[in-house]
């Protein structure tokens, strides 16, 4: 009878450790025994024109590949690309519409297809124009400093945001590839200055517009005809090096 009691023990004892055993075990699909990728991040999602996004993200561990979903405005997700890759673009976007991307990742096992979490949901709206401080940069330049983010011009004791300002006699020039119709912008003074100031804008090298200021008057709104330009230039006078000739709230439009 002890014998008896002593194996019924063993046994008692074997269950517990098993069921302790499972309970302590990894999160893993049980039929399978495969970890699941881990959730996507997305790194970037950029516009290229008027009509174009890239959508970039991070590695995912233990994924084999990726599905991108895409939603419009009120419409629901649909998958728009099956990828090893970690890139996208995406072409066909409509001006005035927002579009809403989410990414996860999935792995394969035994003839089987496991997925990770769905990446957070970045948007993008594809306006009319986009803010020139944040879709290009000159590629020559002198005296050129950009206002990017948060940070914010001064002029009139009021604050411009994605604006630019050329110190003393600089100058920028673009490529905008002949992509735009017309920019945009306010021009004035940085606070702080002393001196009147000019400002010279050339397209595929020929003078298109004078602009002139005093040192204290107040920034003005100003457009320019961009067709079919390529090469952009902005040229600037003041005689002093602390002067800067600003131009506020800067768009390119399609």
């Amino acid at each position: 009878m002890k014998k008896l009691s002593l194996k019924k023990l063993s046994c008692l004892l074997l269950v517990l450790i098993c069921a302790v055993t499972c309970i302590s075990m990894p999160d893993v699909d049980a039929s399978a025994k495969v970890v699941k990728p881990s959730k996507v991040v997305i790194s970037a999602l950029k516009r290229y024109n008027k009509s174009t996004v890239g959508l970039s993200w991070k590695a995912a561990s233990r994924a084999k590949g990726y599905q991108v979903y895409m939603k419009t405005n009120g419409g629901g997700y649909k998958k728009i690309l099956t990828t090893s890759g970690r890139y996208l673009k995406k072409s066909g976007l409509k001006i005035n519409s927002s579009y809403y991307f989410k990414v996860r990742a999935y792995t394969k096992y035994k003839g089987k297809t496991y997925y990770g979490a769905f990446s957070n949901v970045r948007k993008i709206k594809m306006t009319s124009y986009v803010f020139l401080v944040d879709v290009i940069e000159p590629y020559a330049k002198s005296c050129y400093y950009a206002y990017q983010g948060a940070g914010s011009l001064y002029m009139g004791g009021k604050p411009y945001y994605k604006s630019f300002c050329i110190y003393q006699n600089g100058y920028a020039t673009f490529n905008f590839q002949g992509k735009y119709s017309k920019i945009s912008f306010y021009y004035g003074g940085k606070d702080g200055g002393d001196r009147d100031m000019t400002a010279m804008f050339y397209e595929d090298g020929e003078l298109v517009r004078t602009l002139s200021r005093t040192k204290d008057s107040l920034p003005k709104y100003y457009s320019i005809d961009l067709s079919n330009t390529y090469q952009f230039k902005v040229e600037t006078y003041t005689g002093s090096t602390w002067n800067g000739n600003g131009f506020g709230n800067v768009k390119l439009y399609y």
